[in-house]
């Protein structure tokens, strides 16, 4: 009899904070993000940044997604972000693809391979040129990848570097050398 007692009580006991947790979340106005293939997803957003947003759906989990994979977001106060998704990166759409030096932006993308780029340039050039050159350059190789970011892991710059012949100095030069990491979606 005492186990029935408890049962009930503790059944009850359940039943009230579950309907309490489900009027809390229902009292909270909802986002909704659309993406590309349609796919709606009603959430709380808790950032939003650049090129991703991060949101917490029926669960207490923190999910990220890119702005790239983005139709639109209606936001619950009726505003609306819109997006241009992009969904397969190509050659010619090499501009498109981003850089990044934080690791944790490419955190949940596929890996697609190492691109590397060097620039180099006489003395009158300027460093920045060449750097900015290079960039380019691992853009347009990423890009052949398919990928969609690129996470720079190495960056040297030569600035005011002798180019020898035998004992004779032909030229001095800077220059640029990057290596990064392609990811896509």
């Amino acid at each position: 009899m005492k186990s029935i007692k408890y049962f009930l009580i503790s059944a009850s006991l359940f039943m009230s904070i579950n309907a309490i947790n489900a009027q809390e979340e229902a009292e909270v106005k909802k986002d909704t993000i659309i993406k590309a293939n349609g796919e709606k997803i009603v959430c709380v957003i808790k950032t939003l940044e650049n090129d991703k947003v991060q949101y917490i759906t029926g669960g207490r989990f923190l999910t990220t997604t890119y702005t790239q994979r983005l139709s639109r977001i209606n936001f619950n106060d009726g505003s609306h972000q819109y997006y241009q998704p992009v969904l397969n990166i190509s050659e010619n759409d090499w501009q498109l693809v981003k850089i990044v030096s934080d690791r944790t932006r490419v955190k949940n993308l596929l890996e697609k391979g190492i691109v590397n780029a060097q620039r180099q340039g006489s003395v009158f050039s300027k460093q920045e040129k060449m750097k900015n050159e290079a960039i380019d350059q691992i853009k347009k190789e990423a890009a052949k990848l398919g990928s969609h970011i690129v996470l720079i892991v190495d960056e040297t710059n030569t600035n005011g570097s002798l180019e020898m012949q035998g004992d004779n100095i032909v030229s001095i030069r800077t220059g640029a050398k990057i290596t990064a990491i392609a990811y896509g979606f």
